[in-house]
């Protein structure tokens, strides 16, 4: 939730020229932001030390130390938090000619900074004038530090700055590989021959599709970078500037980048991060071999790249805090358009600051209310089944689910138990709209099937001749039907082709991850659409069923092959 909102100023003083009045201006906000903060978090000050009474989410009084732990910012945030200069590190002692070393530096610890910061402090005296303010600047740069001269941080108890700036997975790894490795591939392969390759590829399940190329993106996301990530390697094979240490060194890249976004670590998985990052330095220069990369110094200068340093912050950074992926701005931007964006489009954008924060507050205490109501409407009276503790800690095993399909409120959402098979999934005649639990692949259908039609017709329409045989079989071995089970196979297709189906063209799919089979992927549109005129092969997903528990939970290994559009008429016909 937002505590504070930081003010944007305008600076009217006026130097010799543009650049200075810049430079000015740029200190000025810097220095304002360490006031505010410094402002802000006064109170963890004394708590800090002394401690203060706080209740928990179960009612209990603790005794509480409060400390600034973790700071989630991107890399013009971490410099202006640490009083870094720009274009080194915040959290390391490499400087601007460092960052592009393969090894990481001593860190940039409270003591390192403060002495420093009181050695400058000592040698420059006060200042008076706005030049003055620009000649602390240079000065401070031949420190390591930047013009803020009070960092907010500098009373808090316990502060450690080079350990609370936690990497960011989304602008730093992902912003290094959009602004820089992208760059370099439309080098080598060519803007025009790059979007080509990406405009032809056929349309796959779980792969956005970018019908214009990638050239002309100016406003890149989160997305769109881990879409790229996951075929950029297939995309350049073949081209005559892409030489084998190029594959190798985005490889490497890719590699570092999956790595450290996993939900879990050990020695092991970080000795593969740590490899994979070697692996892209020892690679690295075949991009300005190329010609890829350029500039007018040397090679290995021409990587002195802030993002390319950060990469070194990860393993330490994970060994302290635990994964990255919990500390990445994806957070802040997401709530950065519930808490700013969409109140401000509710206010009439005159004095538009007090009228968010009143939209905030009631929001709050809407949720505040509904959370009390639900708490109340369930019969929880156990203290320690607060309306405000985690719904999930209730109960896991509670399950809304309804008999009949059709009395769902909402889109219908299957749930398929991975261990037990298909058997289970068929038999189960269960639709959950709140599927808990483990091993679970959660399916959603809309509530009105697409159309409906006869076994015959769909065989016909979709040109799968062994469609009625197939389908029969399975049944059969199923035994989900007992008017089909003990017929012949004759007698079954010949009842099955008159049979009624609800079709739907497509669904959507969330299996298990595979660190955490309790986590569910976000869900997938596998479609299932017959030929057209458009389309005159159709549009049809395959996927791989675990027909048993023999079946690997990750790999291809086992008795795995359906085609995905039977599993609709599956679906429709038990």
């Amino acid at each position: 939730m937002p505590i504070a909102y930081l003010p944007h100023c305008e600076w009217e003083t006026e130097l010799d020229n543009t650049q200075k009045d810049d430079t000015f201006h740029g200190i000025c906000t810097s220095r304002l932001f360490h006031q505010v903060m410094k402002h802000v978090l006064l109170p963890l000050e004394e708590a800090g030390r002394v401690g203060v009474q706080m209740v928990d989410g179960c009612g209990d009084v603790c005794h509480c130390f409060p400390l600034l732990a973790a700071y989630l910012g991107d890399y013009p945030e971490q410099v202006l938090v640490n009083i870094a200069p720009y274009d080194a590190s915040p959290v390391t002692t490499a400087t601007r000619n460092d960052t592009g070393a393969a090894k990481r530096f001593p860190e940039r610890t409270y003591e390192v900074i403060m002495e420093a910061l009181q050695e400058l402090r000592e040698e420059f005296g006060e200042e008076q004038t706005a030049q003055d303010t620009l000649t602390y600047h240079t000065k401070a740069s031949s420190f390591g530090l930047s013009a803020v001269c009070e960092p907010f941080w500098e009373n808090l108890p316990h502060v450690q700055p080079n350990k609370m700036m936690t990497p960011d997975i989304l602008h730093n790894a992902h912003g290094f590989f959009r602004h820089h490795v992208v760059q370099w591939v439309f080098k080598l392969v060519g803007k025009a021959e790059f979007d080509l390759r990406v405009s032809s590829m056929p349309r796959m399940v779980g792969l956005k599709a970018y019908p214009n190329g990638l050239s002309k993106f100016k406003q890149w996301t989160g997305r769109d970078a881990r879409e790229v990530q996951r075929y950029i390697i297939g995309l350049i094979q073949g081209a005559p500037n892409v030489k084998p240490k190029v594959t190798k060194a985005i490889r490497a890249l890719l590699d570092f980048i999956y790595t450290a976004q996993y939900q879990s670590h050990s020695n092991d998985t970080l000795e593969y991060l740590k490899t994979a990052l070697q692996d892209f330095h020892k690679n690295k220069h075949i991009f300005w071999d190329l010609g890829a990369r350029t500039g007018k110094r040397d090679s290995l200068a021409e990587f002195n790249i802030p993002k390319l340093c950060g990469f070194h912050d990860y393993d330490p950074s994970i060994r302290q805090f635990g994964t990255v992926m919990q500390f990445s701005t994806d957070i802040a931007e997401f709530f950065h358009k519930k808490s700013a964006k969409e109140p401000y489009r509710s206010t009439n954008k005159r004095d538009f600051m007090a009228q968010i924060c009143i939209i905030l507050d009631r929001h709050d205490k809407w949720a505040q209310f509904y959370r009390y109501l639900t708490w109340v409407q369930n019969g929880l009276t156990n203290r320690k089944t607060s309306p405000w503790s985690d719904a999930d800690s209730v109960d896991k095993s509670d399950t809304e689910i309804c008999d009949d399909a059709n009395q769902c409120s909402g889109p219908y959402q299957c749930s398929v138990a991975r261990s037990e098979g298909v058997e289970q999934a068929v038999e189960s005649k269960s639709c959950s709209r709140h599927v808990k639990g483990t091993n679970a692949v959660n399916l959603k259908l809309t509530k009105v099937p697409h159309r409906k039609s006869t076994m015959h017709l769909l065989a016909i329409s979709y040109n799968a001749p062994e469609l009625l045989e197939e389908t029969a079989q399975l049944v059969q071995r199923l035994r989900s039907a007992p008017e089909l089970a003990l017929e012949p196979l004759a007698q079954a297709v010949h009842l099955l082709s008159t049979t009624h189906a609800l079709v739907w063209d497509r669904t959507r799919v969330a299996v298990p991850t595979v660190q955490d089979p309790d986590r569910l992927t976000k869900h997938q549109t596998i479609p299932a659409e017959p030929p057209s005129p458009k389309a005159p092969f159709g549009r049809c997903g395959t996927v791989l069923l675990h027909w048993s528990s023999e079946a690997e939970t990750v790999g291809i290994q086992g008795k795995l092959s359906l085609n995905f559009i039977l599993c609709w008429f599956i679906h429709a016909f038990y």
